[in-house]
């Protein structure tokens, strides 16, 4: 066997060397990473930007003018299409005969079908679902017009009847005298049909003339030749003798 001794032939460094080789070590490696950029910016083909799409929008050109006196053509329009449908033959009617009515004797009774819901008798004019009577009228009243104030055209009435009211007797006793005036309304008839105390002198004298001319009568108003309701002012006056 051999055997071999390596015996190293270099020296050893010094510290001083050492802190020199590590700024050249570090400087070389920054001179290596920017050659790699810049050969990758140079070799990198550039961003082309993108072709966005453009509308283009032509109006339609106008339509053409119509030339002078060319008349215009109406536009035809065709309806829906009519089915056509085979019609029934007419139904054949047997004629009837009528025999003409002699004087004296009643026309017979027809023995043809007669209207669903209809009066068994029949009735000329009647309809389905009428009355089988007819119905009765209501009576129109005439309505009384309202009563007015004698004045103007307006002739009063005049009296026909008269009644003299009783002399009460307390009033009598206690030798209460004067006038009690009244209102009362006249209808087209004459008649009184209401009234009321306007002025009273007490002691039951106002009842008593309310009682009296109750009982009155006239002649009826007048109006341009037509019978009115008016409205009149009677007086009656109570005095001892």
């Amino acid at each position: 066997m051999f055997e071999s001794t390596l015996i190293a032939s270099r020296r050893q460094k010094t510290p001083r060397q050492r802190l020199l080789a590590l700024p050249v070590a570090v400087a070389f490696h920054l001179v290596a990473l920017s050659g790699f950029v810049v050969a990758q910016l140079v070799t990198t083909p550039p961003v082309s930007e993108p072709i966005l799409p453009v509308a283009i929008y032509i109006s339609p050109p106008p339509p053409p003018m119509a030339a002078k006196g060319t008349p215009k053509s109406d536009a035809v329009t065709r309806g829906p299409r009519r089915l056509q449908t085979a019609e029934a033959p007419p139904e054949v009617v047997p004629e009837t005969t009528v025999e003409p009515v002699k004087p004296g004797e009643e026309a017979p009774i027809g023995d043809g079908p007669g209207v669903e819901g209809g009066d068994p008798e029949g009735r000329e004019g009647g309809i389905v679902g009428g009355f089988p009577f007819a119905l009765p009228v209501a009576s129109v009243t005439p309505r009384e017009e309202p009563p007015i104030v004698i004045g103007g055209a307006v002739i009063p009435p005049v009296l026909l009847q008269r009644i003299d009211p009783t002399y009460p007797e307390t009033a009598r006793k206690a030798r209460r005298q004067g006038v009690v005036i009244l209102e009362a309304i006249i209808d087209t008839s004459g008649n009184i049909v209401d009234v009321r105390v306007l002025r009273d002198i007490g002691l039951g004298c106002g009842e008593a003339a309310l009682q009296a001319i109750r009982g009155w009568r006239y002649q009826p108003a007048t109006l341009n030749g037509r019978l009115v309701s008016v409205y009149l002012t009677i007086t009656v006056n109570f005095q001892l003798t």
